[in-house]
Order: C-alpha cells, then structure tokens, then sequence
C-alpha cells in the first residue's frame, strides 16, 4: 500500500463547517474525521479558490488565528494505522500572508495516538516555511520565502519520527533536508490541518487541496499530483435490481420545501394560493393529488401538512391533509375538515397509518366520490372507503401547499419537510375510484385532460418559477424561500466529465423486504367463519374461527364491533393478550407472521422472514363480509444481486493514476441489519474488495483505496482503469 489517505474535499459538499452542526460538518465527521475544532462559522469550510474562478477544485479553508480568541481552529483525521514513517502531498495557498510569526499559524501537525502535538509545518510573514515542535521552537526551516500570497503551491513533505527526519519540496524543489531530530513520539496517528492555537489580530485564510497520504511503501517524493473527483454512471443494465432514488421527478423541476441545512432550525417553506372560490370544494367530488418526497418526518406533536384550506386563528377551517408527528394523532396521515370554519364542527374524516421512507417518492391522492372519500398512495387504495356527505366551509383561507397558515404566515411544526412535484387540484371530479396505475410522467394539459375545465390548481414546477399551469391561473406565493428548482441528478446527470455533482438527496438502494396482506371485514362475520394465515408450527395450516364465544385453540370472538372482532384476530395472529375470552387457549403464535390493527377495520399481516418466501404464505378466507389482497401475502423482495456502475472518463491529458478511492454514503433505514461491500473491478473481472460495512441508520461516509489493477496486480494507469467499474453489494 502507498497510498493511505486521498482527500480531495468534494465528498462533503461546500459550505462553512461553523460549529458543526452544518451539512459540510456533519458530513465531515459521519465516517472520514475524527473532530472539527472551532465556534465560528467564517473560520473554515470547504470551497474554491477565491482568486481563481476558473479553478472548480475544492479546498478546505480556515482562519489563521480565531478572532475571538476561543483557540482551537482545525479539523483532525485518523491514520487508518499508525506510521513511523508518513508523507503528505497537498497544494496550498493563502489570500495573504499572515500578520505576526505566532506559533499557531499551522499548516499542518502530526499528532499520537493521543492527539498531542508531534510537529507542526507554519507559514511565516514573509511566506517562509519552518518545522516547529510542540512547544513551538524551530526544528528546521527553509533559508528565504518560499509563497506567496493568492496562490497555490504543490507541497510534498516526509515525516520520519523513527529516524528523525524532514524533508520537505514546494513546488518541485527541496526547501528542508533536516536529520537527526528527536520528535516526542516514533508513531504517527493522526493529522490536523488548521491552527492549533488561538492568534487574535490575524485575518489570514489558509487554503488546502488536493491532500493525499502515503506511508512508507511509496517513492518519496512523488511529484505533483492533484484528486480528481469523478462521478458514476448510471447501473449496467446487467447488473440491475437496486433501485435509484433520484431528487429529480417529472419534467424539469420540483418544488423546494426542504430544510436548507441539515440540523437547522427547519425554514417554513410553503406556497399559497389566493383565498377565493376556486380551491373551495363544497359538497361535491373533488381530487387532491401530488407526488411528495419527506427530507425527514415530522417529529414531536408537529405535523407535515400536504395541503389544506385551513385558518384556526380565524376561525376559516375548511380542509386539510396532514401527517402527524408522533404525539399527534399517533403519526397518522389524516383528513379532517369543518362545516362552518369553526372547531366545534370539525371532523376527522380519515386516518391511516402511514410511515413514509425518506428519501421515496410517493403519489397520494384524496378523492371523494358520490359521497365516499377514498385514500391512494401509489395507486393502491388504503383501507376502507369512508361516508362523507359533509359540505366543507366556503371560507377566505389561503389554500396552502406544504404548511398550514394563519393569514400569510406560516405556523412552525406544520411544514412538510421535503420536496413536491405535479401538485393538482380537481374539483367536482373524482378521478379515481379503484386502484390504479400511478402517473408516470407530468399531468396532461389542456387538451389532452378531458377534465381541464375541473381543474382548480396545477403546478409544475418545470419553468423556474413558483406558478399555476392550469386554466385558472391563480396567483401564488412563494412563502419563506420555497422554490422550483431544477435538480442535478437523474439518469442521465453523471455523464460528462466535470458534470454538476448531484446533490446529495440521490441514492440506490437494495431492498430486503417482507411480504405483506391486509385483511378487511365490511360487516361481522358469520359464527364457524374462517380466517387462514401462515402456520401453526411451520407445517400445519394456522385456520383461525370466528365463534360467539371461544371453547378451543385458534377460536376467536365475534365482538360487539368490526373493530373489536378484528382486534380479537390481531391477538390470536400474535398470541398477544386475551387468550381464554378475545381467542381460544392453546393458541401459539403464528409461526410464519405477525399481526397489526389498522384504523379502519383491518389486519396488516407481515411476514416475520423479510424475502420472496412470504409471498407462499397462504392468506384465504371463508368470510363473505372478509377479503385479502390475494391468496397469498405479496411484496417480499429478496437482496438483489451486487451493481456495478462506470466511471466517468479521465480528462484527456490524465497521464498518472496513483490509487482509486471510493467514497459512499450509506445507511439502513430501519433496525434490520445491513452490510455492504464496495469493490473495485478491473476490466478483465478481476475484483479487489473494500471493507465490509456494518450499516447504521445514521448516514456514514465509508471510504476505500485501491491503488493496484485488480486484474494484474499491477501499479494502476490510466488505460487499467478505463474500462473499471465500482461494484456495490449488499451481503446481508
């Protein structure tokens, strides 16, 4: 191994790292550094060269000195193994040089295993370079300047604590040859870059790019190298059973509703329409419809509002679709409405329990029809129709796409945190009534609707600018910087060199989910009907009766109510409480399934082992008032086989290729386990694996280099690496 550290900084995106709770800092430290140091924001981040606008590499940045006299201003990695022997390569440049000679103007320190200081390389007044030791007393230093100010110079320096030697070159030319130096510690552990200490009157900003760490096995010095980051192509169409979660949706853009930097105070994004007639929907059919995509869920007692026509403050309650946080409503997806705008008469026509993925797209839909208000999420209608012959409140509320408000304000814990697309607003039409195949493209326009003259509200997105596409024209309002943008990502956004990089809201996923079956009654069930789900013992049909009082095993009790008997199934399903009155004793746990009660007269069946082998268990009914999906559960998915994606060509002058490192950002999204494995593969098929990575739920950035040709075991070129792939794979 040669190369142990490449960092070229676009891994984390540009931003300031402030305190560390911004994206670049959370970023940073989810996975590659150990610490980032420091409390004020305009100190360090990562970003271009100020001076070179025609440069689009990346730096991480940082103040000299701290301002405010707090101290300690750096950002602090970890060797993957400690090194008696460690080289670094990196450019570096500063927007002037600094004011005083203060010990804490660093560059760069080397550090034990303890974070003590080993050596520091500083920058002087006069734009020399100097070795100092932890007490700041020279070591070494170069005999005249050697940089100058606004511009980026190619450092290679040797660390050898064992032997006790410096050597260091910029730009090619050796500038410290120093031996015979008693450092405080033989290993290195660890690395800073960033001052160490505080220097108040300074106003210097240092700028480091291009780092890449080597140990001993590599020839010293290297030569000027720089970090490419290269993006890659969409999955080989051999390869394919992960799923792409591309920001992009229909069109050309979407609506921004997302929090801009992650661990901030949420921004109170939201659109309004005008509070007229046009979005008032009476006693009539109607259609409310949007593909929507959750930045996160609502937490607390908050709620996501999807769309809504709803003043309380005003007492202006007409409408409202909402998801509950997890003290509201239990976090279900409710619709509720009022007669009058007042709470006395308001009703919560719907609930079901929903839990979102983050990161999915969905399309939902509310319809009424001839009096039923019907719930589709992806096309599949959720529970059961529900009677609603109610006349909603005519009021002047501003209708309300992602928030609720009061007058043009929009209320905090009621946004929904994410992003929308093709919203549309039907009114006097039920557009859908049985399950349906969900829009795959933008909503017709004009002509091609039948039903233009139903619609009340249709956005887009797709024009750069917050507006209605349908024939009424309403006169919207961007709230607190909600936008349309035009993401970077997609199918086919990786596929130039020196393309935008996608912004990171896209991922590929690998699923590994359990079958599923819902199970509804309309009515009570008939004494001696039966309900058959999975197995009592693996082997043995789990057949459950409905009886008017339970004298066996697998018995359960007709209760006063569809809610009540379902209930009584949910616990004989679970073996949970009840046995000997709500289901018979002697009933075990199902051994193939468990059990839920949704809201609305139905049982939610999974299957307890996630894969294909849940859509064989068997899920009948001799009910005429019962129904499942279908014979059997459905919707298990097994892992997919690994993926494999191609690199973006090499700039055409490329001529060295010293190592591969891969930089992914993985999680899990929910308690199951998860491991991966990212690999690189040669074009002959020869593979060398990376680290396997045990997943958590919090995102972490994994990295692994690669420095040989996995097809020969040769020193990589850029020829070996043309036709090389990234292969990623799910193991567990």
């Amino acid at each position: 191994m040669s190369n142990v550290i490449v960092e070229g900084f676009g891994a984390y995106g540009v931003g300031q790292i402030g305190n560390g709770t911004t994206p670049v800092a959370l970023a940073m430290l989810s996975g590659a550094y150990a610490s980032v140091a420091g409390y004020i924001a305009a100190d360090k981040g990562i970003t271009t060269l100020p001076w070179d606008a025609a440069n689009p590499d990346t730096y991480f940045y940082y103040q000299f000195g701290d301002v405010n006299n707090i101290g300690i201003d750096y950002i602090r990695r970890v060797l993957p193994e400690a090194q008696n022997e460690v080289d670094f390569s990196f450019y570096y440049g500063c927007n002037s040089l600094p004011l005083t000679n203060n010990v804490n103007t660093a560059i760069l320190a080397i550090c034990d295993s303890g974070n003590s200081v080993i050596a520091k390389l500083q920058v002087t007044t006069t734009g020399s370079l100097r070795l100092v030791d932890s007490d700041g007393t020279t070591i070494a230093a170069t005999s005249g300047p050697v940089l100058v100010a606004e511009k980026a110079s190619h450092i290679e320096c040797q660390f050898n604590v064992s032997n006790g030697t410096f050597v260091l070159y910029a730009d090619g030319t050796k500038v410290i040859d120093a031996s015979g130096i008693t450092f405080s510690d033989t290993s290195v552990a660890q690395y800073r870059l960033g001052t160490v200490g505080s220097s108040p009157t300074e106003t210097a900003v240092g700028y480091i790019g291009h780092l890449i760490v080597r140990d001993s096995g590599s020839t010293f010095p290297v030569g000027d190298r720089k970090v490419a980051t290269l993006l890659p192509n969409k999955d080989d169409a051999a390869h394919q059973g992960w799923t792409a979660q591309p920001l992009h949706r229909f069109g050309v853009g979407i609506l921004d509703l997302a929090v801009d930097a992650l661990g901030a105070t949420p921004a109170l994004k939201a659109v309004t329409g005008p509070g007229d007639t046009h979005t008032d929907l009476g006693a009539g059919d109607f259609t409310l419809e949007g593909q929507f995509r959750f930045q996160a869920l609502p937490t607390g007692s908050n709620k996501a509002v999807f769309f809504g026509k709803w003043d309380e403050a005003a007492n202006t309650r007409s409408y409202q679709l909402y998801l509950g946080g997890p003290e509201l409503e239990n976090g279900l997806l409710v619709f509720r409405t009022s007669t009058d705008g007042q709470n006395g008469t308001v009703v919560e026509k719907l609930k079901w329990a929903w839990s979102p993925v983050i990161g999915h797209w969905y399309h939902v839909a509310l319809v009424r029809s001839s009096g039923e208000l019907l719930l589709f999420i992806d096309g599949i209608q959720q529970g059961l129709p529900e009677a609603d012959t109610d006349t909603y409140f005519a009021g002047t509320a501003l209708p309300t796409l992602g928030a609720q408000t009061h007058g043009s304000t929009v209320l905090a814990g009621t946004n929904l945190q994410g992003w929308q697309d093709e919203f549309r607003l039907s009114v006097g039409l039920a557009r859908y009534t049985a399950n349906f195949t969900p829009p795959t493209d933008g909503f017709p326009r004009n002509s091609d609707d039948p039903n233009w003259g139903s619609v009340a509200w249709l956005s887009s997105w797709d024009d750069a600018v917050v507006a209605d596409d349908g024939p009424n024209g309403l006169a919207l309002v961007a709230r607190n910087g909600a936008a349309a943008i035009t993401p970077d990502d997609g199918e086919f956004a990786y596929q130039t060199i020196d393309g935008p990089q996608p912004t990171d809201n896209t991922f590929i996923e690998a699923a590994l989910l359990p079958a599923t079956g819902l199970f509804t009654l309309s009515a009570l069930p008939a004494a001696n009907d039966t309900v058959t789900v999975g197995t009592k013992d693996g082997s043995a049909a789990a057949v459950y009766k409905f009886v008017a009082a339970v004298s066996a095993a697998y018995d359960v009790a007709i209760g006063a109510t569809i809610q009540a008997t379902m209930s009584n199934l949910v616990a004989a399903v679970i073996a949970g409480t009840g046995a000997g009155t709500a289901y018979g004793t002697g009933t075990v746990a199902n051994a193939d399934a468990t059990a839920q009660l949704e809201p609305t007269n139905q049982m939610l069946v999974t299957a307890l082992t996630p894969g294909t082998g849940g859509n064989a268990i068997a899920s009948t009914t001799t009910a005429a008032n019962g129904s499942w999906g279908g014979a059997t559960l459905s919707g298990g998915e097994n892992i997919p086989p690994y993926s494999q994606f191609s690199f973006q060509r090499l700039p055409s002058n490329t001529s060295v290729v010293d190592s591969i490192t891969i930089a992914a950002r993985q999680w899990k999204t929910d308690a199951g386990s998860a491991t991966t494995q990212v690999s690189f593969v040669g074009a002959d098929g020869g593979k060398t694996d990376g680290a396997a990575n045990v997943l958590s739920t919090t995102p972490t950035l994994t990295f692994d280099t690669f420095d040989t040709d996995p097809d020969s075991g040769d020193a990589l070129t850029p020829t070996s690496i043309l036709l090389s792939k990234v292969r990623v794979n799910r193991t567990v």
